[in-house]
């Protein structure tokens, strides 16, 4: 199995969004609005219409996803196990409530919070 380092992953990440940053201020600095409006075709969008449907995307997702995360905090206990966590194999319909645990419960709720506050919500 391949190893991975996260943190050299993350700086590859970084520099390669840093490059095309520079890529996308260098070729649409000067673009005029007519052609920022233009459709390359018939079944295709916009530049204008893709950075407003991204957009669109951010202003619905971004609070729906703080207020998910939010309401998760109120399942942690005060032991630091996370309620509510579905049993391995169960039916997700029943077989667990606000007492029910599993081990990585915990781990999955810490890694959505990492997650999380990348967003900086």
């Amino acid at each position: 199995m391949q190893t991975y380092h996260s943190a050299q992953l993350i700086q590859q990440l970084q520099n390669q969004t840093e490059s095309l940053l520079n890529i996308a201020i260098q070729q649409w600095q000067m673009i005029t609005p007519a052609k920022f409006k233009r459709q390359p075709g018939t079944d295709t969008w916009s530049a204008m219409q893709c950075i407003g449907h991204l957009n669109a995307y951010g202003d619905y997702y971004l609070p729906a996803i703080k207020k998910g995360f939010t309401s998760l905090i109120g399942l942690v206990h005060d032991d630091g196990k996370v309620g509510w966590t579905q049993p391995i194999g169960a039916d997700p319909r029943r077989n667990f409530n606000a007492e029910s645990w599993e081990v990585y419960g915990a781990g999955a709720y810490l890694l959505a919070g990492s997650e999380v506050v990348k967003l900086k919500l």
